[in-house]
C-alpha cells in the first residue's frame, strides 16, 4: 500500500513527469484521485509523487536503522524538491497538501506548515489522513 500525496493551489502548476518529484493531473476515475479532488479546496488539484512514483518516498529518517541510507538521501531530495516547487510555483501565499494511504480515503487532521520557518531535519514523513495548509 502506498502513501498518496496531493497538492491544491489557486493557480495552475507545471507538470513534472520524472525526477525526484512528479506532478500530474488528477484522474478522477481513480478512487484515490477522486477522494483528493473532493477534499482539496483549491481550484487546481494535482497528484504529487516522490522518486518512487508515490508518496512513500517523501519519508526519511536518518536516525532509524530500518531506513536504507540511499533511500533516505533520495527521499530527502524528493521532500526538498516538493517544498522548492511550492516556493517557486505557487503564486498565492498558501497551498494545501493532502496525504492518505491508497484506498483509505479517511477523515483528515489539519496541520499548518510555514515554509519561511521550516527546515528539514533528520526525518520527515506525511501522516495518514493529513491535510496541511502550506504557508509560503
Amino acid at each position: 500500500m502506498c502513501m498518496m500525496v496531493y497538492i491544491g493551489s489557486d493557480n495552475e502548476l507545471p507538470l513534472i513527469e520524472e525526477g525526484p518529484l512528479l506532478v500530474k493531473v488528477l484522474n478522477v476515475g481513480n478512487h484515490d484521485d477522486k477522494f483528493a479532488n473532493e477534499n482539496l479546496t483549491k481550484k487546481h488539484r494535482y497528484y504529487v509523487g516522490s522518486w518512487q512514483g508515490c508518496g512513500c518516498g517523501f519519508s526519511f529518517n536518518f536516525d532509524d536503522e530500518h531506513y536504507d541510507g540511499e533511500d533516505n538521501v533520495l527521499s530527502k531530495q524528493s521532500v526538498e524538491s516538493l517544498f522548492d516547487y511550492i516556493r517557486v510555483n505557487v503564486t498565492s501565499d498558501n497551498c494545501e497538501l493532502l496525504s492518505f494511504w491508497a484506498g483509505e480515503g479517511i477523515e483528515h487532521n489539519s496541520d499548518t506548515l510555514d515554509l519561511k520557518n521550516f527546515a528539514l531535519g533528520d526525518s520527515f514523513n506525511f501522516l495518514e489522513g493529513q491535510y496541511i495548509t502550506v504557508i509560503k
